[in-house]
């Protein structure tokens, strides 16, 4: 397919902000608002990556996880399984790049990286990782 370089792409940059996520659980004191927000990067570049592979050329310039991943329920309905991790996820697309905004905690960054670990591993995802990453 065409497009399959570019849904790479979005694959590699969505697996790179699950990495770093991952790996700043090794530091202490945790900085929750750093690993959510990469949390819900991940997950947003997944769900585009998807979107992609869909034929949409362009995915919506959006941090709403609730609304890709409905996007993406169109295509297949087994992403109705990660409506939680969606609506958790949105919430820190933006505002933990901001001081005082609000306060997250250690267990919401492990709930994030729970959520994202949920995408990650969703079916569609992982067959499409199968088609266009082998």
């Amino acid at each position: 397919m065409a497009n399959d370089k570019y849904v790479r792409m979005w694959f590699a940059k969505a697996d790179g902000d699950y990495s770093v996520a991952e790996f700043i659980f090794g530091h202490y004191p945790l900085p929750g608002d750093i690993i959510c927000f990469h949390c819900q990067q991940a997950a947003e570049k997944w769900l585009k990556a998807f979107l992609i592979f869909r034929g949409i050329d362009e995915p919506p310039y959006t941090h709403d996880i609730t609304r890709l991943s409905r996007m993406c329920l169109s295509y297949d309905a087994r992403f109705n399984e990660i409506k939680n991790a969606s609506e958790f996820l949105t919430q820190f697309g933006i505002v933990p790049r901001y001081p005082d905004e609000f306060e997250i905690s250690d267990s919401d960054a492990r709930k994030a990286f729970g959520f994202a670990t949920e995408i990650r591993d969703l079916a569609p995802l992982n067959e499409l990782r199968e088609i266009v990453l082998l």
